[in-house]
């Protein structure tokens, strides 16, 4: 079994189980394609480890890395399970995956050697419309299947999440469906990053300033979409013998860090951007 298999590493016939499970849980983590899984064992084997001769391909890391997450959560639910495991909260957002299917993502924070510790519990799919009687039916669902219902209903204490009035609405929002699930008062924050999100976007509507954006914005669309003019851009960074950066777009609903990013791209090839640009404004 798994469990035996990582116990026992390093230990007679589960050392090579233990390596390629390892690698497995290493490529996840730096969020390395499993289709690389045979190429990651072979390097190991170029320097000089057994690796054994099976379990290279990419279904076999597949079902290693659902092994790995099943013992993980199987470890947390045994820790929300024990006693005295004091006050749990939920954290929750919805995101959207590559095959635009949504998702409600959902975290724990709960008690670990008496300091506060957020764990990932469950990332669940929304079929059909988002209310907040279909998502608390959800996280209802997960908790009942997992066997913490009871748990989680006597020791809930916090629920965070973004504004959305399907998650905060004082009517019919999923805080109160949760408040009235809960067997104690439940404090409800409204995330502080998606709240200076907000403010910081009510700023920039100042018409000057999301002109700016625009701007920035501007210069992007003008190099990326011509490979042409971004061939020339890089030619004009080395000639000039700076480094070339990447430019980046500013995108409205994760602004405060693709504005940043967007920024300091630009001040970085400042030099390089405005002589290229003013070739380009001399050229025929």
């Amino acid at each position: 079994s798994l469990k035996k298999s990582i116990e026992s590493a390093g230990q007679g016939k589960y050392q090579i189980t233990s390596r390629v499970i390892r690698t497995v849980y290493a490529a996840v983590k730096a969020d390395i394609s499993l289709e690389a899984h045979g190429s990651l064992i072979n390097l190991q084997k170029a320097q000089g480890l057994d690796m054994g001769h099976h379990h290279y391909e990419r279904t076999s890391a597949t079902r290693m890395m659902l092994c790995i997450s099943k013992y993980f959560h199987e470890s947390l639910i045994n820790h929300l399970l024990s006693d005295n495991i004091g006050p749990i909260s939920i954290i929750v957002d919805s995101s959207v995956d590559n095959s635009v299917r949504n998702k409600l993502i959902v975290y724990l924070r709960a008690m670990e050697n008496n300091k506060p510790k957020v764990y990932f519990y469950r990332l669940l799919e929304i079929e059909g419309s988002e209310t907040s009687d279909a998502l608390f039916q959800m996280l209802y669902s997960a908790f009942e299947e997992d066997k913490i219902n009871n748990t989680i209903q006597e020791n809930l204490a916090g629920f965070a999440s973004d504004g959305a009035s399907v998650m905060i609405g004082h009517r019919s929002g999923l805080l109160t469906k949760i408040k009235n699930f809960a067997k104690n008062p439940v404090f409800g924050v409204h995330c502080m990053a998606h709240r200076l999100h907000l403010a910081a976007r009510n700023f920039f509507n100042e018409p000057a300033l999301s002109a700016f954006e625009d701007f920035i914005n501007d210069v992007y669309e003008f190099y990326s979409r011509s490979p042409k003019k971004m061939t020339t851009l890089r030619n004009t960074a080395e000639a000039l013998d700076v480094e070339f950066y990447q430019l980046n777009y500013i995108h409205k609903i994760r602004w405060i860090a693709s504005e940043h990013r967007a920024l300091n791209r630009v001040l970085a090839n400042w030099k390089a951007l405005v002589t290229n640009m003013e070739d380009i404004s001399k050229s025929k």
